[in-house]
């Protein structure tokens, strides 16, 4: 089956609810194809444990609650211009 071309090594993923279920076996997928991702979800210390089992991959992860508008805009600036110890993944490549 052809891939779609946005699924390609070097281009990004943002995935909400990221840290379990279907978020982080699309992490997983995406990783494998030599993917950066970006995991958000509520819980740091569980992004931080779906991190590790993306090792080998440029992760970043968020602890936000995308269901609250006032946290969204402190998600996309620490995807897309904060400054950060982590790779932060680049939105078009």
């Amino acid at each position: 089956m052809p891939r779609h071309p946005a699924l390609a090594a070097g281009r990004a993923a943002v995935i909400t609810g990221g840290a379990s279920g279907i978020g982080l076996a699309a992490a997983k997928r995406f990783a494998a194809l030599g993917m950066k991702i970006c995991l958000a979800d509520l819980n740091q210390e569980v992004l931080d444990r779906a991190a590790q089992q993306l090792s080998g991959a440029t992760v970043v992860t968020v602890p936000t609650d995308v269901s609250r508008l006032e946290a969204g805009s402190g998600y996309w600036a620490s995807i897309f211009g904060a400054s950060s110890t982590a790779s932060t993944p680049s939105p078009r490549q």
